[in-house]
């Protein structure tokens, strides 16, 4: 077992003791202790799962809203998880590339680092208050609906495909400097900012994904047909459920990466505004 390994487990039941209220602190520390001293990687795994999952189902006292919101950013991603296990067993072609298997791991992976950079930012934001968790989540929702409204009018020449464009980076700069200035703290807000960002990406792909999958794909524009005349794929949607999923790939990756690099900077312009005004 490699101490990489290990370290991420730490770090996963970690970021969930956050969670806990303080009078249950010990509880945190038991869960811990005893992560020390188990060995075998699966045998750790099963216990920090375990210990998570009591704790998201631990109900919450006044004022902490905190597990419900990783709650819900943990049913989304294992809806992601199960729409693309959907896809690859209702398109069997998808599972003929060589690469399929490295890129599923990597789409696993990916999942596991958002939730458990939402679990801890959600633990930091919940204890400083102030609607941040609510900001966050806000625009979280609002980002993904401007990204698939984007790709619902791709071949639009309309307001209504070119405005989106205009909105998003303005709306990643607005949710960190938000953030910021509510707070007072520049950190505080890109914290907000990586908050959305998860929301953001994993939303935006549950449903670009599910509709893709639903759909076979379509509709189909003339580039998709004319390109799936020499891909070699066994047919037309598979093809295409194949082009979307890849294009969600990469949106889950771009997506929180530009929200949280601008959210970064409007929280940085905030931060000093706001030190500048006292």
């Amino acid at each position: 077992m490699t101490s990489g390994s290990r370290d991420l487990a730490a770090r996963f039941l970690a970021a969930a003791v956050r969670l806990l209220p303080s009078d249950r602190a010990t509880w945190g520390f038991a869960m811990t202790g005893e992560l020390a001293q188990l060995t075998d990687r699966g045998e750790r795994w099963r216990f920090v799962f375990g210990c998570v999952r009591a704790i998201l189902l631990t109900p919450p006292g006044r004022g902490e809203p905190g597990r419900g919101l990783v709650a819900a950013v943990g049913a989304v991603a294992l809806g992601c998880v199960s729409v693309v296990a959907y896809g690859l067993v209702r398109y069997p072609g998808l599972r003929t590339g060589s690469a399929v298997w490295f890129v599923v791991l990597a789409f696993l992976g990916a999942l596991v680092l958002y939730v458990l950079a939402s679990m801890q930012v959600v633990a930091r934001l919940t204890r400083l208050g102030d609607g941040l968790l609510g900001l966050g989540l806000l625009a979280g929702l609002v980002l993904a609906g401007l990204w698939l409204l984007i790709g619902a009018t791709a071949t639009s020449s309309t307001a209504a495909g070119v405005l989106p464009v205009v909105f998003i980076p303005l709306g990643s700069l607005a949710v960190g400097a938000a953030g910021a200035w509510r707070s007072r703290s520049a950190t505080t807000g890109r914290q907000v900012a990586v908050l959305a960002a998860v929301i953001a990406g994993l939303v935006l792909f549950l449903g670009w994904v599910t509709m893709a999958v639903l759909t076979g794909g379509r509709p189909y524009d003339p580039g998709l047909l004319r390109d799936f005349q020499s891909s070699g794929a066994p047919d037309l949607a598979t093809y295409a459920v194949d082009d979307n999923l890849g294009a969600g790939m990469m949106l889950l990756l771009l997506v929180p990466a530009l929200t949280v690099s601008l959210g970064s900077v409007g929280s940085m312009i905030a931060g000093r505004l706001r030190a500048g005004r006292h």
